[in-house]
Order: structure tokens, then C-alpha cells, then sequence
């Protein structure tokens, strides 16, 4: 079979300006020995771009020395497609999988779907996938020095002396040296530097100095702090209430008040506090509420209840969950410049199990784009209606710090928001209890959690 030809699944590299005579000597069958036969047919598809045995097992016939001009490489540094491949350009290539298969079903070109389990690389620091990719680059051509390393290296006192012979044959044995870095290679060195003065630094040892860097500099970030209303009655016994008859009992007013110490304490924040139409949200942030504006505590009480009934009625009438879908109703209404309440954010609904015990496992025992109950929500849903408001108020209040007073599962599924997992298997590792304080930092450029990594890392600049 080495040889033999085959038509593409996508047209993407024949579209391509790489020259026809290298597009020639593309999709055909070639031999490789890290190729075996002991699970499917014993071929497999290779991306020279991105793999070092897939990239030598191409090189063997065609130059080394022009790869350039021959890689197809349509996945830039935020490894999202390029517009090379125009239907998914700025996808990430993770994110991608599920809309490829589904068009080589319709396509009728998938005869076979199966997933399973093998190990992939990760960061070390934040354990986001990584890629492999081709990379420009310089290098050390080290064999070519071991004329000069190796007898040099004779002359080095190794305490102990065995070293010696480990650290020669290292020499006479290393690769060419890459001195191109175009990424932190373990720990990043957090040290800025004036552009106009370079002897002047700054080395910022939190994602906190970074925020507050970056709020007069690239103003890109968004600082988001996410929290679990207090305890209520009704969590004591496991029940749920979509409508907000419960309210916080002894455990969960203490909670109260550590959140609302720990919110007087962001002093060098700029705050947008945001909570829900069920009145355990707005009881947990209540003591702060009460100093920060003791004049105007009954108007707040009064809008608060105002929009509250707007929620209920809907919840009534049955159109609250079609209300969440219809992207012209509003649902962010403002009390005060600095207090908002969202209905997005709201307790998972299903009205069925109103004052009624919720099942611990029930919002897991389904997929997620199932209903929980006939009438109620999926979990779906309540992602898309989380997705929804992460979005617009870290736009309408980028920069600032965003207080998010919510629910268990909005809890959970705004952080999704951030950085991706399956909800199904991860629910229960990001489960918050009642009054947990999680912060986030959101970058606005990418609608992502920060990112260390490089190129990201460049964009967060400060500003004297």
C-alpha cells in the first residue's frame, strides 16, 4: 500500500499557498515504524506541523532545510485556528472537535466514533492542554562543538568526581540547543519593564498586582469574585427553592458577615456588586450594604423588591425560563452604580421540586441538554444564561471588580466561563459550600481566565 493516493476529507491544504510541488507528494500512503497494527487498521493520519515523529516520518522525502515551505500550520500562538481553515477560524482546535465530527457524519464520511483514554501533555502550573506545534527557531548546532565542549570539559573539577563522566557524555550526546525561546520555560520571571526606562521594574508576585497593574495600564483584565449566598433553612434539609421563600438561618448570617467584612476589605477595588432575585443573594452581602449605604437602605429594599416581583410574576406565569432565552428582555436591572440584580444568575428552575428535597445526584444523572424535571431546566440552560451575563458585565464593567452574589450551580458554571471542564464529572471539585469566596481574573480580549503563558502574558501591561 506505500504509495498508494487517497482524496483528502478537507480541501484546506490543497486551498493553501504552499507550492504545488510539495501539495504533489501530499495524501499518500508512506512507511513509519512507530506506526503498529495491534488496534485498527494499522494506518493512521499524521500531521507533520504538529508532532516530531509525524514531522520525521515526512522529512524522509521531503528537504528538511525548506520545511517551511511545506508545513501546513493554519493554528496560531493562541492555538485557535488561523484563517487558513475559514469556517473555524478563532476556534479553539479543543473546542473544535464535536463540530468536525458532526460534519463528517453529514458528510457521510465517518464510519466509525469511539473515544478513550491516553495521556496528553498539560501545564505544569495551570493545567491548561497544550500542542505541539513547528516552530521558527535558531539553534546550537552542539555536535559540531563537542571537538571543543568535551576536551574542555576534561579540565573542570566535578565535586564528585563521577559527575564528570555524566556531565561529557551529556556533551557528546546533546541535541542542537534552541535559542529562540518564545515561551516561559518552567517558572515565568514576573518582572516589567519601563519602556523608557529600563532600569526601572516591577515584579509582581500575584495575580492581584497584575490586575491592579493593568486597571491604568492595558486595563484587559476584569477581577470577578464569585460567591455562594449564605446558608438558608432550606439547605439545612436539602430543599430546593426557586422562588425565594427561604431565608438565611443562624449559620448562614455569620457567613454574612465574613463576606461582607472581607468585601469592605478591597479598598483599592472599584465595586459592582451584582446578586440574584432570591433574597438569600442580597441577605449575604446585607451587613456591607448597610455601611457602605446606611441614607439609602429603603430605597434598596424597595427596587430590590420591585425587580423581585417582576421575577416572580414571570416564575407565576410560567415565562420565566423563555424570558432567560429571549436575548431582547432585560435582565440585568440597576438599584444603585454600585448594586445590580441579574435574573441569569438565578437557582437552577424546577418548579416541580419547589419546597421539595433535591436530589444530591440530579443534576448529574442526566446529560446536560436533558430537562431535570418535565417543566424545568437544563443544566444547558443554566450554562447558556451563566455564559450570557459572565459576558456582558465583565464588557460593561471591565477593569472593575464584579461581585457576584449567586448559587451553587451558577457558582459552578460561571467558572466554566473562565476555563472549561465537563460538568458532569467535574461538578463536584468545584462545588462551593455556602458563603465560599472564589476569585477569578477574566481577560476581556479573550472572554478567558488570565493566562501566564506566553504570547497572553505580554498583553497585561502597567502604567505608572
Amino acid at each position: 500500500m506505500v504509495g498508494l493516493k487517497y482524496e483528502p476529507l478537507f480541501q484546506h491544504i490543497n486551498q493553501s499557498k504552499i507550492d504545488t510541488k510539495y501539495k504533489q507528494q501530499f495524501f499518500k500512503i508512506i512507511a513509519g515504524e512507530f506506526v503498529s497494527t495491534e488496534d485498527g487498521t494499522g494506518i493512521v493520519h499524521i500531521a507533520p506541523a504538529f508532532g516530531m515523529e509525524d514531522y520525521n516520518a515526512v522529512a524522509q522525502f521531503l528537504p528538511r532545510d525548506d520545511s517551511k515551505n511545506w508545513l501546513f500550520l493554519p493554528v496560531n500562538d493562541y492555538g485557535e485556528f488561523t484563517d487558513e481553515v475559514p469556517e473555524r477560524k478563532g476556534t479553539r482546535v479543543y473546542d473544535a472537535n464535536k463540530d468536525i465530527i458532526q460534519r463528517l457524519k453529514e458528510e457521510g464520511k465517518l464510519i466509525g466514533q469511539r473515544s478513550y483514554e491516553h495521556s496528553y501533555p498539560h501545564c505544569r502550573r495551570c493545567d491548561t492542554p497544550l500542542i505541539s506545534k513547528a516552530l521558527t527557531s535558531r539553534f546550537i548546532k552542539e555536535q559540531e562543538l563537542t571537538k571543543i565542549t568535551v576536551p574542555n570539559a576534561e579540565n573542570i573539577g566535578f565535586v564528585p568526581e563521577p559527575v564528570k563522566k555524566r556531565f561529557t557524555d551529556v556533551l557528546k550526546s546533546a541535541p542542537d540547543r534552541n535559542l529562540a525561546r518564545n515561551r516561559y520555560r518552567g517558572t515565568p520571571i514576573p518582572v516589567r519593564e519601563n519602556t523608557k526606562k529600563p532600569e526601572d521594574i516591577i515584579v509582581a508576585g500575584t495575580l492581584e498586582e497584575i490586575y491592579q497593574g493593568t486597571r491604568t495600564g492595558s486595563q484587559n483584565l476584569t477581577k470577578n469574585i464569585i460567591i455562594r449566598h449564605g446558608e438558608t433553612i432550606y439547605n439545612e434539609t436539602h430543599t430546593h427553592d426557586s422562588y425565594s421563600k427561604t431565608q438565611l438561618n443562624k449559620n448562614g448570617l455569620k457567613q454574612a458577615k465574613v463576606v461582607s467584612k472581607y468585601l469592605a476589605s478591597l479598598k483599592k477595588d472599584d465595586r459592582v456588586i451584582v446578586v440574584t432575585p432570591l433574597s438569600r443573594s442580597l441577605q449575604t452581602v446585607l451587613p456591607f450594604l448597610e455601611k457602605k449605604f446606611p441614607d439609602s437602605m429603603s430605597d434598596i429594599q424597595k427596587k430590590y423588591q420591585d425587580i423581585q416581583n417582576i421575577y416572580q410574576n414571570l416564575r407565576d406565569e410560567k415565562k420565566i425560563q423563555h424570558y432567560l432565552k429571549d436575548a431582547s428582555t432585560q435582565k440585568l436591572f440597576e438599584i444603585n452604580e454600585k448594586l445590580y440584580v441579574d435574573f441569569r444568575t438565578t437557582d437552577i428552575i424546577v418548579p416541580e421540586l419547589q419546597d421539595q428535597i433535591f436530589p444530591a445526584h440530579l443534576s448529574t444523572s442526566k446529560p446536560t441538554n436533558e430537562k431535570l424535571t418535565p417543566e424545568g431546566e437544563c443544566i444547558d440552560d443554566v450554562m447558556a444564561r451563566c455564559s450570557e451575563y459572565t459576558m456582558e458585565v465583565n464588557k460593561k464593567f471591565a477593569t472593575k471588580t464584579i461581585i457576584s452574589v449567586t448559587h451553587r450551580d451558577s457558582v459552578i458554571l460561571i467558572q466554566k466561563t473562565f476555563k472549561d471542564f465537563d460538568y458532569l464529572t467535574k461538578k463536584q471539585e468545584y462545588n462551593p459550600d455556602n458563603g465560599k469566596i472564589i476569585v477569578r481574573y477574566r481577560d476581556n480580549e479573550r472572554n478567558r481566565e488570565i493566562d501566564l503563558h506566553k504570547p497572553y502574558v505580554d498583553k497585561y501591561r502597567f502604567r505608572k
